[in-house]
């Protein structure tokens, strides 16, 4: 069948301008070709098309998404891209004309408009328009992949059950029109609804949402058919509930749910160490969201749109102090971050603003490490020349018990796996280690054990972990590098013959120059301080530090501006 009301194809047109905004398409020209379109629907796991099939059509899905798999020599299956709603799949195929490169299987019932390419050909003389527009969308997302900003697929239609559903979909809606348009829907009205007046309320906006807060009994039909027919089902937890009540509450939804993102209320406004980590273990959570008051309620609203905001912070020892100046103008003008990631240096102050810390907190715990004399902490060496000590006392004090995942704002940091020589994303886990591991460069400081397994500092391959914020809800990246405006800090008589403090120092900060340039590219907004006159253990200068940060932030204001105030 095609598309009959006027609305719906002006709704989907809407929609693949607004989710192929960089390939320039044309409303008119989408509005001509698409007229002949078919509309077909898909069940969970129908096959959309298999590899190696012969390429006759192109799709653009209406509602749903599908998942794309690659199958290898050896019969392995590898997940590689999802598609959402607005999106087009198999355009390479139909402009290059060979067979189909990968296997396309719908995630839940989804629809899609099939664009048969024969005939097209038959129905206007002149086809060339059709090519042009499937070109630009495929030189667009190649474009994308080369600045390492491939297009993420994102949910359009959600389920949020539990206490306080109607509270929390009623906020996060009202923040959600600002990046588009927004339906809600309650089980007890979608039981009034045909399931043909359900698909096309789908249709008809940007995002919906259908909330519950019944659990007295077994999950109603229309509970079953609210988390079947959303791209994700996120559950609200009350943090401060005893842990029977938390399994007794959820456990009937165990055989409709696999994976889910939470929300975790903190009715007192404290998060308590050790409750999420407890969620996470026994429970299939893939994101997690602590809500305290209606700040966190805007966060969530943009990560689960897409319109999310990292702040990436890169490592340098001292000179990592200037991201603290750069944090001091970020309150002042209250911008809002919604997801941390650091390495080494960047990861210790990622960590306090993660955790909510004000400037004249941050400033008081960092210049502790002003007042400690490396000299002091020499030992003989066996993995390091310096003991880490006076760190590990320090990081305890700071962080105590605080897991990575107790974090108000998302937060990730970097470290090197020694023994697997791999980095690793630390999205779990005490924040005292894996900060420690996180700047623990090697041969100066020994490693950190996390695990089983050893960690270095994570500027060995990744000093500015921009790549890191993929799948996390983000659109836009401020990024730090310290780094890049840092000259070596020796003497030429020290470049003609260094010694073995400076030559470890140097060596062990070159690893990320192959991929520090992309990770550059990522960024929306690229600080570049100069901290070439701070030494990289000169903690004593952490003001001076702070004042280039703060200047370097200041000469970027205009840049910031559009980023957090587009409006």
């Amino acid at each position: 069948m095609t598309i009959k009301s006027d609305t719906q194809f002006d709704n989907l047109i809407n929609k693949i301008l607004k989710k192929n905004k960089d390939a320039g398409l044309s409303k008119r020209s989408l509005q001509t070709l698409l007229k002949n379109g078919k509309v077909l629907s898909f069940e969970k796991d129908d096959k959309l098309f298999k590899q190696g099939d012969p390429t006759v059509s192109v799709y653009i899905t209406i509602t749903g998404s599908f998942s794309v798999f690659i199958t290898d020599d050896t019969n392995n299956q590898t997940s590689i891209a999802n598609i959402g709603v607005g999106e087009f799949i198999g355009e390479m195929g139909s402009i290059t004309g060979l067979s189909r490169s990968a296997t396309v299987i719908a995630n839940r019932k989804s629809k899609v408009l099939e664009l048969n390419l024969k005939n097209i050909k038959i129905s206007t003389e002149d086809n060339s328009e059709f090519m042009l527009l499937l070109a630009r969308v495929a030189i667009a997302r190649l474009l994308h992949s080369q600045n390492g900003k491939t297009v993420e697929h994102l949910p359009s239609v959600y389920c949020l059950l539990g206490p306080n559903a109607e509270e929390v979909t009623l906020a996060i809606s009202g923040y959600m029109k600002k990046f588009g348009s927004v339906d809600i829907f309650n089980d007890i009205e979608l039981d009034n609804k045909t399931i043909i007046d359900r698909e096309i309320s789908q249709e008809k906006v940007d995002f919906t949402i259908y909330y519950s807060e019944n659990f007295s009994d077994q999950p109603t039909e229309s509970i079953k058919w609210m988390i079947q027919n959303s791209d994700r089902s996120i559950l609200i937890y009350n943090g401060e509930e005893i842990r029977e009540q938390q399994e007794l509450k959820f456990n009937k939804l165990n055989n409709y749910l696999s994976n889910y993102d939470a929300i975790i209320k903190w009715p007192n406004s404290k998060i308590i160490p050790g409750v999420t980590g407890w969620l996470l273990d026994s429970s299939n959570i893939n994101n997690h969201y602590h809500y305290i008051d209606s700040s966190d309620l805007k966060r969530i609203s943009r990560i689960l749109t897409g319109n999310g905001i990292a702040l990436v912070l890169s490592g340098g020892g001292a000179r990592g102090m200037a991201h603290m100046g750069f944090y001091q103008f970020a309150l002042e003008n209250k911008f809002e971050f919604d997801l941390v990631v650091g390495t080494s240096s960047g990861s210790l102050v990622g960590a306090g603003i993660a955790l909510g810390w004000s400037f004249d907190e941050i400033v008081k715990n960092m210049s502790m490490m002003a007042k400690v004399n490396p000299l002091l902490n020499l030992h003989i060496p066996k993995t390091s020349i310096f003991k880490d000590k006076a760190l590990r006392q320090y990081s305890a004090k700071w962080f105590s018990d605080l897991n990575i995942e107790d974090t108000r704002i998302p937060y990730r940091n970097i470290s090197v796996d020694v023994e697997q020589s791999k980095e690793s994303v630390n999205d779990r886990g005490r924040i005292e280690a894996t900060v420690r591991a996180s700047g623990a460069l090697p041969g100066i400081f020994p490693p950190v054990k996390l695990g089983d397994t050893l960690h270095v500092d994570g500027g060995v391959m990744n000093n500015l972990p921009t790549d890191q914020t993929r799948g996390m809800g983000v659109s836009k990246i401020i990024g730090i590098d310290i780094g890049a405006n840092a000259s070596p800090e020796r003497s030429r008589q020290e470049q003609k013959d260094p010694s073995l403090f400076s030559l470890i120092t140097l060596v062990a900060t070159l690893g990320d120059s192959a991929g520090a340039d992309l990770h550059r590219k990522q960024c929306d907004v690229l600080l570049l301080p100069d901290v070439s006159e701070i030494k990289i253990f000169d903690f004593k200068l952490y003001n001076k530090a702070i004042s280039i940060g703060y200047n370097c932030a200041e000469i970027n204001k205009e840049k910031l501006f559009e980023i957090f105030n587009p409006n």
